[in-house]
């Protein structure tokens, strides 16, 4: 089904520009991978991941994963750190997203701040950032200062860009909801996209405890 629907962005015939366009906006380490995996599984959503991270020199969406695309998906989209989006090499990126308030954003974030700067400091020790070749516990000792410092980055990021995004349709999800009712918060964010809600799976497994 993946491979079907990954096949159809370059079907030359039936294409749109009529669909929904959205981002996943979070920090890194919060589960966007998984959710975006999770989003990929139904056939009529697109999503691309991390662009901005994967590419140089993008100066806007629109033509890089809002191009026209087969009339099958309904939802097109892509994860952004808000890290990014703050960052001058981006500012049209974000004006881009500023102005087009038709674009959803689901604004994805995690409880547990400390497990998310220890995921990230796991992550950037043994080099894995899907988890996927993690088996055991990792110790990952930090400074407290060091921590304390990245929560008020963190903060002063996610509170800029949420402030110039106030007008746009926005869906909050914390990971830990995600965790706690899979089926209930994937229905939401299905229908806050405008579709019918399907069964969706991911094959990501947890990086650590």
């Amino acid at each position: 089904m993946l491979k079907r629907k990954w096949l159809l962005r370059k079907w030359p015939f039936n294409r749109t520009n009529d669909f929904q366009r959205f981002i996943i906006l979070c920090d890194p380490r919060t589960g966007s991978t998984w959710l975006h995996t999770l989003l990929n599984s139904n056939p009529q959503i697109l999503s691309y991941g991390e662009v901005l991270s994967e590419k140089d020199n993008i100066s806007a969406l629109e033509p890089t994963i809002w191009r026209s695309h087969h009339s099958s998906i309904q939802a097109i989209g892509c994860k952004i750190f808000y890290e990014q989006l703050c960052e001058s090499r981006f500012l049209y990126v974000f004006d881009e997203l500023v102005s087009n308030k038709k674009i959803k954003v689901i604004d994805l974030s995690r409880e547990d701040i400390r497990a998310t700067f220890h995921s990230l400091k796991t992550a950037e020790k043994t080099g894995d950032w899907s988890g996927g070749k993690m088996n055991k516990e990792i110790e990952v000792p930090f400074e407290e200062k060091e921590f304390d410092l990245h929560v008020y980055k963190s903060n002063e990021n996610r509170s800029k860009v949420l402030k110039a995004l106030n007008q746009h349709d926005l869906l909050s999800l914390s990971y830990e909801e995600l965790v706690k009712d899979q089926t209930l918060q994937l229905n939401k964010l299905q229908r806050f996209l405008g579709l019918t809600p399907v069964s969706l799976f991911s094959l990501l497994q947890k990086q650590s405890k």
